[in-house]
């Protein structure tokens, strides 16, 4: 129907230019301008997407998630597809939208973001669907855009997408974002409730040094089961940056239920060590380090403290180089360890190769 439409248009249009005098040749043109714009939505849809593939080579390392006896998990290697995802994004009117899909074959495969955006008042923004609720500045970040391959230990806790309603403002130096979802009940009565506030603790100017600071609190509510005690906690985090260098410091103070409930479908975690969840009553803590070595390659570090009943902790060390905009190959090591004399653990290694690209 379509090519039978743009066939009869440009048909149209060649008759009416045989026939046209010079004289009628400008009323012409504004007659076809008229048209193109008529076939061209205001805020129409832009497509996007993500596409990220590489090799893993790991040595002892499913075994952090069960606490087994390693000689239960074989060394592996092999490549994979991590992301193939689609997005559309645009808008109607007031109101914005984005719907992105991942088509990858793997656990994280599936809808990610379907939300809508619109105004509440002049300095409110809301909006409302699935989406990502603000945590820390770590599950802010695309897949795409991280300096490592995976979440940190708070990110992949709160790095799933699930429904609820979302506003966010900012006042003087001082943004905030507050997020209403559905809980680990689903859509029964128990929500889980999102608040963060971000603060520009120090302004460097061009050249000097930019502090930040933000502090979140995380209830989760419980899944409608009295014996189940409420998820969720509370996250600091504090980042120091020139342009060329960035340090960062993000903890958390988890509640009793521990943290990740909330995080519904699509975690985005270290699969092969945790399953995006957080043990309660604990304190994990990671410091990161990155410096741009030239405008292509940077080089990033990260040592984590899960403070977990395994007593684990981590150090991941990724060098990014970006080729141009929107593609770069990443390749990284990670080790982790566990300090409890009672379970026979040994130190477990990975080794990746990732390229990305993104459109």
């Amino acid at each position: 129907m379509k090519k039978l439409t743009c066939s009869a248009l440009a048909l149209t249009m060649t008759c009416a230019a045989g026939f046209a005098s010079d004289g009628e040749w400008s009323a012409l043109d504004q007659e076809v301008g008229a048209l193109a714009s008529t076939l061209t939505l205001d805020g129409g849809p832009t497509v996007s997407g993500d596409f990220r593939s590489g090799y893993t080579s790991s040595s002892d390392f499913d075994v952090f998630a069960t606490g087994a006896d390693v000689d239960d998990f074989p060394d592996t290697g092999g490549f994979s597809v991590d992301q193939a995802r689609v997005a559309v994004s645009g808008s109607n009117g007031d109101y914005g939208y984005r719907i992105d899909i991942d088509f990858a074959n793997n656990d994280n495969a599936g809808l990610r973001d379907a939300y809508a955006t619109f105004s509440m008042t002049d300095s409110v923004s809301a909006q409302m669907g699935q989406f990502r609720a603000s945590v820390c500045n770590d599950a802010d970040k695309d897949e795409n855009e991280m300096d490592h391959f995976y979440h940190s230990a708070v990110g992949a806790a709160y790095s799933g997408f699930t429904s609820g309603l979302g506003l966010s403002g900012s006042a003087s130096e001082i943004s905030w974002a507050l997020s209403i979802m559905n809980g680990a009940d689903g859509t029964d009565d128990e929500n889980s409730l999102i608040m963060r506030a971000s603060m520009d603790l120090m302004d460097g100017g061009d050249d000097g040094i930019d502090v930040s600071a933000s502090i979140a609190i995380v209830d989760e509510g419980d899944d409608g089961d009295d014996l189940t005690e409420d998820g969720g906690g509370t996250i600091i985090e504090v980042t120091a940056t020139n342009g060329t260098w960035a340090v960062g410091v993000e903890t958390m103070d988890t509640d009793d239920g521990g943290a990740g409930a909330y995080a519904g479908n699509h975690i985005a975690a270290n699969t092969t060590i945790f399953d995006g969840t957080l043990e309660g009553d604990t304190g994990p803590m990671a410091i990161s380090l990155s410096y741009n070595i030239d405008a292509n390659w940077s080089v990033a570090l990260r040592s984590t403290d899960y403070d977990d009943l395994l007593e684990v902790s981590s150090t991941e060390i990724t060098a990014t180089n970006t080729v141009s905009a929107g593609v770069r190959w990443q390749i990284g090591t990670i080790s982790v360890e566990s300090d409890n004399d009672d379970f026979d653990l040994d130190d477990a290694s990975v080794l990746q190769v990732g390229l990305g690209i993104s459109f």
